[in-house]
Order: structure tokens, then sequence, then C-alpha cells
């Protein structure tokens, strides 16, 4: 019996239960069946989630779709009534307590697990309205303006719970975000803090001391570094090179850091280098020469105006004229030649309006220049105006260029020969083995002769030759240029050749001569030539050598129309250091017949030659010219080619004095000194003393 009402109890206990699990009529408030009329105090204990899932849409109204896995029990305490509109916010409340969240879905809410709820989310939202539930789960995009959306994700992550997202979409600039409206509420007011239109400013900084240029070239190395350390960074720095300011754009922190650094390089240095404006003093450039090259420099450099100024020329310029500067072609007759493919040393700029206070400036325009280079050529000096790192730069390009230049002598040997001596003089300007002096080793030619051999040894030869009449020597000149620097050499006359002829044209009862104007005609030996030092002792040079003659019928009768014998040569070569060169030959070949017979006997025939001369004279001449360039490396270099050319005029005079029968005091005082007694002439030559007080 008893066995049998302990089963009827558990039985009876096991069906209440089930109503209590089921059934939300076993829901009290108070001891009371909920109701819908009156705010009521709710009180649950262990109550099952479903059971109140149902109490709450019988309440509310509202439809739910419930996951199967959502299971669990829950318990509310409340003090105070609470509103049918109350109940449905608590009721989400206690949903994120358990880990459930409720997703508006057309007419009915899900009820799924959060970490499902991040993906089943359908709506979505530009901006949460003030009526929205808190707990309520969308999908909000928030636009953002100022900042990079992804600098934002990784500050906005920490802030919202695990299973909700902060996504950036980096090409319209928008952060997606994901979680209860609570959350996505919050997380929109910390977005519309942040950006701001503060966050990314713009500041312009003028510099006083350093090229804006220059700055900003070494700040964008500096981001470009924190880049390359995956230090996120967005600023950007631009350079006005008008205003000599520096445009920086980023964040309020970056701005400042930025203003931190340029103060610091904008700091003007110690000492007068840090000045705009330098004079600066050549030693071997002109300055006119050099101010082209520092513009384009500067203009390389800086994006603003540069204006550059050349000076009037006071002091006395040289006649740089050359008589004979044909190198393209040497027109007979002509009085100037072509122009000379080379430019000329001593070309210089000079007034335009040949005022004494002219100045010649380049690049001007309305805007002001902020940077000035200006050539003073009576102190041959460089005047810039610029910012001091520019100064800087270029006062090193000027030390780099301003050196001093190398020395060259060249010698030149222009001989006539005949051709038919011309094979005996190729045998004897053939080369010995310099090392083992056999005379086997000899190898004929004519072309270079060795370094070994010197000019006096090779005029020796020549020289030979022309005692037997087989070589006339038209010149052996010699002349020092710098590198890179024309030199020339002429030698000739000038002569006269009818122009222009005016009749007489005056008619009626007038008289007038006829006139003829003349032109002056050089008629010479020129040799120009410009050396240019290559690498080791190669020596590259430019030549024009020629030689104009006057025709011998010319000669004989002044009379008629002169006729000139041109003949040039213009080449380019290159030879070592003291090796001679032959440029080449012009050959000239002439051809005369002279018959000569007595009259009536010279005619007859057979015996008639007996009373004739027939004499044929062909004559060919070749015109050959050897130059043999020296390097001259030191200053006792020169002095030693000096000394021996000094010497050889001192040698000269003796010679002629000793030949003369009377040699007398007064043919000792025409003789230059000795080389190494060389005196200048009074009032220039000082005692020894008073030259050593000047050294000091």
């Amino acid at each position: 019996m008893k066995i049998i009402f302990t089963l009827l109890l558990f039985v009876g206990l096991s069906f209440k239960a089930t109503a209590t699990n089921n059934d939300t009529s076993n829901i009290t408030i108070n001891g009371k069946p909920a109701s819908s009329n009156n705010p009521k105090i709710w009180n649950l204990r262990n109550a099952d989630i479903r059971a109140v899932i149902d109490e709450v849409s019988r309440v509310t109204g509202k439809n739910f779709l419930i996951d199967p896995k959502v299971q669990g029990k829950i318990s509310i305490v409340s003090a105070t009534p609470i509103s049918d509109k109350e109940l449905y916010q608590v009721f989400l409340s206690m949903l994120q307590i358990s880990g459930f969240a409720a997703i508006p879905s057309g007419n009915v809410t899900k009820i799924v697990l959060n970490m499902d709820a991040r993906t089943t989310s359908s709506q979505t939202i530009n901006s949460i309205p003030n009526s929205a539930v808190v707990d309520e789960i969308l999908v909000e995009v928030v636009p953002v303006q100022y900042v990079p959306a992804e600098q934002l994700v990784p500050v906005l992550r920490p802030l919202m719970p695990q299973w909700s997202s902060v996504t950036a979409y980096s090409p319209s600039n928008m952060l997606i975000l994901s979680g209860r409206s609570s959350n996505v509420r919050q997380l929109s007011k910390i977005i519309s803090q942040v950006d701001s239109s503060t966050a990314n400013g713009i500041d312009i900084v003028p510099l006083e001391h350093a090229l804006a240029m220059d700055v900003a070239n070494t700040l964008k190395e500096l981001v470009k570094t924190q880049l390359s350390f995956n230090q996120r960074s967005q600023s950007v720095i631009a350079a006005d090179d008008r205003s000599n300011s520096l445009l920086i754009s980023g964040s309020k922190t970056d701005r400042l850091r930025l203003r931190l650094l340029i103060s610091k390089l904008d700091e003007k240095s110690t000492g007068s280098s840090n000045s705009t404006t330098q004079v600066i003093y050549l030693h071997y450039l002109r300055a006119e020469d050099l101010v082209p090259i520092l513009a384009g420099i500067a203009q390389a450099s800086f994006s603003g105006v540069v204006g550059t100024t050349i000076g009037s020329i006071t002091r006395p310029v040289l006649d740089s004229t050359n008589p004979a500067a044909s190198m393209a072609s040497l027109a007979p007759g002509s009085n100037n030649p072509a122009p000379n493919d080379f430019p000329s040393q001593d070309a210089t700029t000079t007034n335009p309006d040949n005022s004494p206070g002219a100045t010649a400036t380049q690049n001007q325009g309305t805007t002001k220049p902020s940077i000035q280079i200006i050539a003073e050529p009576n102190t041959n000096s460089i005047i810039l105006n610029a910012p001091a790192t520019l100064i800087r730069t270029l006062k090193t390009v000027i030390s780099q260029l301003d050196i001093k230049p190398a020395q060259l002598l060249i010698e030149a040997l222009v001989a006539e020969i005949n051709e038919s001596d011309f094979k005996d003089l190729g045998v004897e300007w053939g080369s010995i083995d310099q090392r083992t002096k056999d005379a086997s080793t000899f190898k004929p030619g004519f072309a270079i002769l060795n370094s070994k051999t010197s000019i006096a040894q090779f005029q020796s030869q020549i020289y030979g030759l022309a005692r037997q009449k087989k070589a006339n020597i038209l010149s052996t000149p010699s002349v020092v240029v710098l590198d890179n620097r024309q030199a020339k050499i002429l030698i000739g006359k000038q002569v006269s050749v009818a122009a222009t002829s005016y009749p007489n044209n005056a008619g009626g009862e007038t008289t007038a001569s006829p006139y003829t104007t003349f032109d002056r005609v050089n008629v010479a030996l020129h040799l120009y030539v410009r050396p240019q030092i290559t690498r080791g002792d190669g020596i590259q040079m430019q030549i024009d050598q020629g030689n104009d003659t006057l025709d011998s019928i010319s000669i004989i009768n002044p009379g008629v129309t002169p006729t000139f014998n041109i003949s040039a040569i213009v080449t380019s070569v290159h030879v070592e250091s003291g090796d001679i060169i032959v440029l080449g030959g012009l050959a000239q070949d002439s051809l005369s017949n002279d018959n000569n017979n007595l009259p009536i006997l010279g005619e007859i025939p057979g015996i008639g030659r007996l009373f004739q001369r027939k004499i044929t004279n062909r004559e060919k001449k070749v015109l050959m010219v050897f130059i043999r360039p020296h390097i001259l490396k030191t200053e006792g270099e020169g002095l030693e080619v000096t000394g021996s050319k000094y010497n050889h005029v001192r040698f000269d005079q003796l010679d002629i004095a000793r030949s003369q029968d009377e040699y007398n005091k007064t043919d000792r005082n025409t003789i230059i000194p000795a080389w190494h007694t060389t005196n200048l002439p009074k009032p220039f030559c000082r005692p020894k003393t008073e030259s050593k007080l000047a050294t000091k």
C-alpha cells in the first residue's frame, strides 16, 4: 500500500513539474497570474527560458522564432512594477545576460545564440534613432571623413564584445559595426569625436634659414622609414619654394612632432657660412663663364625663380678677333674665312647697351627672383644670394671647378719636302728599340716617332735635309696653352685685293673719277690647336693647320688679280705626352715644259733636233706637319722649358757675336744674360734685400 501511494505521489509531482515547464499559466507575478492590464512586479526564479518567451510574446504581442539551441533557466527579481512596454527591454537584457540575442526579421523576432547573431542580423542602418531598443542586434554603416577608417579598427575592437565585429571599407572610407544597438551607439559617438576636421589639419611652417625643399626631403625620408617599420603614419609633407615654407598634414600629434623637428632643422648655425649673401673670389675660372653653370644647378634643386646677372667690365679687354679663324673652309680671296669651329677662349659678355653701369640679366620676369647669382668681372668674383643650404652646395661645386688648369707645351714643325726625297726621309724617320739600341731593330716609317725622340733631334734631321736643298722648313712654332683652351699661331702677310669698282656714271658736264675699294686678305701659315688632357698622359687635340701662298705669276705681275694657293688640314688626333705625330701630307704637283729651237734650222726634219732643246720639269712637293705636345705637370717643368728656349736665343746671339771679326764691349752688352742671372731692367729690378722684405 505504501508503495502504491508513493508512486501516485511521484506521478503527481512529475505532472506538476511538466506543467510548470511548459505551461505559461503557472508563471505568477506576486502569486497571481500575469496579465497585461497594469504594471506588475515580475519575480521569476529558475524559470524555463522558453516559458518566459511564451509569456513575453503573449504580453507584448510579438512573434518569436526560437533557435533549438536556446535552452536554460532564468531568474528575474523586480522590486518595482514593470509596464508591458518596459517588459520587452527587460526581456532583451535577460537574453543578453544568458548569451542569447533577439534579431528582428520582419514580423518575427529571431532568438539565437550571440555567436550566431553576427551573421544572422539583417537590420542595417546608417544612424541609430533615439527610440531604438538598447539591446537589439543591428548593423550600422558609419562614414568617416577625416581619419582613415582602417586606423580606427584596432581602437574600436577592444570596446565591443567578442562576438561583435568592426570592419573597415577603405575604398569609401567607411566603418561597418555589427552588435547590440547600445554598443553600436556608443562606438558611433566615439567615432564622431575622433573623426573631426582637427584630426588631419594642415599647418604652414615658414623657414628662416633652411631650404624648404631640403627639409621636406629629410622629413619624407623619416616618414618613409617609419612605414618600413610598420608604424602607421599618414603625414603629408610638401615644400613651397616661393615662400620657403613647409606644408604638413596629418594628425595633431604628428603635426606637433613634425613642427618640433622642423624647428630643430631650421636653426641658424654659428659662423658666417650660414649667411644668405656671400661673395666668392675665383682663382682660375672667369666669373662670367661660371654663372650659367651655377644657375643650372640652382634651378635643378630649387623650383623657384633663379636670377643671373653679369656685371659690366671696366677693365681693358683683349682683342680676340681671329683674322684667320676658318676651320671649315678657307676660300681664296676671302678676307675673313668661315667661322672657327672652336669657341674662342677670349669670348666675353659685353654690355648690351655699352653703358658703364649696365648689366646683362637673365631670367627676368614679373616674379622677383628668390635666388640671385651675380658675376663681378672686375674682381672676378661670384655673389650668391640664396638660402644657406644652397650656398653651401654651390660653394662645393665652385671649389671643385675652380682648380689650377694644366699647361701644355705644343711644338710644331711645318716642312715642305720634294717627293723625290720623300722616301729617303721616311727611312730616316724610323725608330730603334730604345731598350736594346740594336740597329737590327730599325723600323722604317714616318707616321709616329717614339716618345724618346726629342724635338731638337727631330729638327736636326730636317735641317740636315734643308742644307741639301731637299726640304724647306716653313715654320717651327711652339706655344704654351692651358688645358682645353685654344692656341693660335699666324705667320704671314696681308695682301690688297680689289673688292668693288665704281665706274664714272655722273654724265653731263660733271666729271668724276672711277674708284675701286680694296680688302686686306691674310696670306699666312696658320696653326690652331685646342688640346684636352685625357686619362693618363693622353692628349686629344683638335687641329686646324693651313698654308696660304700667292701664285708666282701674281708675285711677278703685281697689277693682275692675285691668285691664292690654299692648303689646309682640319683633324682631331690623340697622342701621348712627349710623342711626335705627323698630321699628313698636302701634295702639290706642278708640270712645266720648255721648248727652244733655232729659227729655220730647228724646223729641218731629222737634223733639226740638233738645234732644239726640250725641257720637261715635273715637281711634286708635300707639305707635312709634325706636332709634339708635352704636359707641363709642375712649375719646375715650365721653368725648364722656358729656360731652354731662353738659352737657345742666347746661344744664337753668342754664335753671331763670335763670328764677327771685331767683338767689342758694345756687342757684349747686346747679348742677353744667362738664364739663372736674369734681372728686370730698372726701375723694376730691386735689391735682393727689398725682394726678401716684399715676400715676407
